[in-house]
């Protein structure tokens, strides 16, 4: 091993921690941080020594994860877009320090000499645009799984960009086999990425819909409270009111009508609702469709009060939520092609089985097809919802549906075994 070697595994290891340093706080003391950059400074020195050029390229990708999450306790996705940025950057100042040196017709230096002047210029860069770099790291570690197959291409493209330029002038031809897993491997570390981010998203949602029903229960209970003041003063102003003001008895019995004063009757209903997910998720839904002019009815039994909140595991639930929103979107879009314009949502015990009742009015429906993936009578890239749902009841024995048309309400019944 040459001094040149101990020198480039210094510099390699000084480099990726000041880069570190710039966009990360530091997690260890200083004596500690001396030690670990001596060892690092050491396997990069042994990398540059002894490992033939793709084996050196994955361990001294591996070496400066590894460098990276024992000094700064970064987690995996920012790791990996950090490590793809600053490898980007320096890639392209290398690229111009060659296109500077072809268009001066000067001989290109060794790549050791290449590399540090491309890091040094990394390095100035950084720390001057370092607040625009947190930023744009950011936006793409919390990227919009919307254009996930944009960012792939795109991202392939400055892939496959970097693999010729590198393949031919490191004279790596004879290890394609090893380019191609790097490209694979790379792309899977993609998508799980993207899997996780879309988790996350749907965690959060979750979330919110939690803290809004537990927002929407203390609302009704302090309506409900209301409602019981209100009957109980029109009562006695009534009672107060002469016999023979007419019009102003049928005033008060209009108050009390049921249509009058239950208009939120059912946020009342699904208050009894144990999964506090479904509570909330039943609420939006219902809120819509009154908002849109849909006339709406609403039952849940008592012995659906009476449930346990565990009662399904976490992927049930998860399958109860993609199911119920699903049916409750379509009957939101049928009820509003009809003249009705109706739709209903019971929650009862039946036997050894709990139903879940979606009613609605309609116009036109097609049972036969509209389970089809695809099939849909409202246009193109519609017609999915009824295909992912049979899909999830495939897999899933927890759950039933029966589909019925009932005078002129299209009605589905879901059916959760106890």
């Amino acid at each position: 091993m040459k001094l040149l070697h101990f020198l480039l595994g210094i510099w390699t290891t000084l480099y990726i921690f000041y880069m570190g340093k710039i966009f990360f706080s530091k997690k260890r003391k200083a004596i500690t941080i001396l030690l670990i950059l001596l060892l690092f400074s050491f396997l990069h020195a042994l990398n540059f020594a002894y490992f033939p050029l793709i084996s050196y390229f994955l361990f001294y990708i591996f070496l400066v994860f590894l460098l990276l999450f024992i000094l700064f306790s970064i987690d995996f996705p920012a790791l990996f877009f950090f490590c793809m940025l600053l490898y980007s950057i320096r890639f392209l100042f290398e690229e111009l320090f060659y296109l500077t040196l072809f268009l001066l017709r000067i001989s290109f230096p060794s790549s050791n000499l290449l590399f540090l002047c491309a890091s040094m210029m990394t390095i100035l860069f950084t720390y001057f645009f370092k607040d625009f770099l947190k930023e744009k790291t950011t936006k793409i570690y919390f990227f919009n799984t919307q254009n996930k197959k944009r960012n792939y291409f795109l991202v392939n493209v400055f892939l496959v960009f970097i693999l010729l330029i590198r393949i031919p002038r490191y004279q790596i031809t004879k290890n394609y086999l090893s380019v191609l897993l790097f490209v694979f491997v790379f792309n899977l570390i993609l998508f799980l990425l993207y899997e996780k981010e879309k988790n996350k998203i749907l965690e959060e949602n979750y979330k919110k819909t939690v803290e809004y029903s537990e927002f929407t229960e203390n609302l009704l209970f302090e309506y409900k409270s209301f409602l019981h003041e209100y009957k109980n003063r029109m009562l006695i102003i009534k009672g107060l009111a002469k016999p023979k003001n007419r019009e102003l008895h049928q005033y008060l019995d209009s108050i009390f009508e049921e249509k009058t004063i239950n208009i939120y009757r059912w946020l009342i209903e699904i208050k009894s609702i144990p999964l506090t997910g479904i509570k909330g998720l039943v609420n939006f839904k219902l809120l819509k469709m009154k908002d849109l002019g849909i006339n709406i009815e609403v039952y849940i039994s008592e012995d659906i009060s009476k449930l346990s909140n565990d009662f399904l595991s976490i992927d049930e639930k998860k399958d109860l939520y993609t199911i119920l929103g699903i049916i409750l979107d379509n009957a939101l879009e049928g009820a509003l092609e009809s003249q009705e314009k109706a739709a209903s949502f019971h929650w009862y015990q039946e036997k050894e089985h709990l139903i879940l009742l979606v009613a609605n009015t309609f116009k036109t429906i097609n049972i036969d097809r509209m389970e089809e993936k695809g099939f849909s009578s409202k246009g193109k890239n519609r017609g999915n919802g009824l295909y992912i749902l049979n899909e999830i009841l495939k897999h899933n024995g927890k759950f039933l549906k029966e589909t019925t048309i009932m005078d002129n309400f299209f009605v589905q019944k879901i059916l959760i075994k106890k």
